[in-house]
């Protein structure tokens, strides 16, 4: 009787762990492999008012300051950089090994820390939002100049 409650609790103890990492992984490659709506990764605040954008290209870094520094509610400059980023189809995904720096924009919004990159792999961008890469399924070049 004993060897049979023995055998039955490690029985449990293997289904629940079994269990336990079957739900992780799961977890992990939805994660990884479901598409993310790009709102749900960044909001920009109402009203933007500015946003500071650093292209950087072959070692040459271009700043570009979209916007105004006090509110008018009749200056929709920064129109298309929200409507280009709201528009980005993303995957979320783990950093790619091999990471060149070759281009990227940095966007500031309202001179506040805490923007988001986008980086651009050869054929392939990223969106990358407090450390979290996020690949774009159709990138297209920011509407900063």
């Amino acid at each position: 009787m004993k060897k049979f409650t023995a055998f039955m609790i490690i029985e449990m103890f293997i289904f629940i762990l079994g269990g336990c990492k079957s739900a992780t992984s799961q977890s992990i490659n939805t994660k990884i492999s479901s598409s993310t709506d790009a709102a749900s990764i960044y909001s920009f605040p109402e009203p933007t008012i500015q946003v500071q954008v650093t292209h950087f290209l072959n070692d040459t870094e271009t700043e570009f300051i979209i916007g105004s520094d006090i509110y008018d509610p009749k200056d929709t400059s920064v129109s298309p950089i929200l409507n280009w980023f709201y528009e980005l189809e993303l995957k979320a995904c783990e950093k790619p090994d091999n990471i060149t720096e070759n281009e990227y924009y940095d966007f500031v919004v309202d001179g506040k820390f805490g923007g988001f990159r986008y980086e651009i792999q050869d054929e392939q961008a990223f969106i990358i939002v407090r450390k979290q890469w996020y690949e774009v399924k159709n990138p297209s070049t920011p509407p900063v100049e």
